[in-house]
């Protein structure tokens, strides 16, 4: 018993990890066309938005393939976590300052991202 919860966790970890190394690349790409292209701040909001939701739903997927049963659930859990993690940067960084709004809109795409990523697995 004491060795599945670990194993679970692990997966927990590398199917964050994943979710975050995603995260990266795609924030790079966004980066390179801001930096050459004239684009507006709604389209860069708009990206953002859509590497939350393609990370978590990668890191779905990670969970959901090494999830026996109930792959939409840890895909779920995932996203969930990626969000707590994220929140947890944000809040240390402006020091406490926390945009409720976004705040919902990011948990919403990152546990549907995930849970969409689980289901696909």
């Amino acid at each position: 018993k004491k060795n599945m919860i670990t194993e679970k966790i692990k997966n927990m970890l590398v199917a964050t990890s994943i979710s975050y190394i995603v995260s990266f690349v795609l924030l790079l790409i966004i980066t390179v066309i801001m930096f050459y292209g004239n684009v507006s701040e709604e389209a860069v909001s708009g990206m953002i938005m859509g590497t939350y939701f393609l990370s978590c739903m990668s890191g779905g997927i990670v969970a959901g393939k090494k999830a026996e049963s109930r792959k939409f659930l840890w895909g779920i859990i995932s996203g969930i976590l990626y969000t707590i993690i994220i929140c947890l940067i944000a809040i240390t960084t402006s020091g406490g300052d926390c945009n409720l709004q976004g705040l919902i809109i990011v948990t919403i795409l990152t546990t549907l991202g995930g849970m969409i990523g689980g289901m696909m697995s």
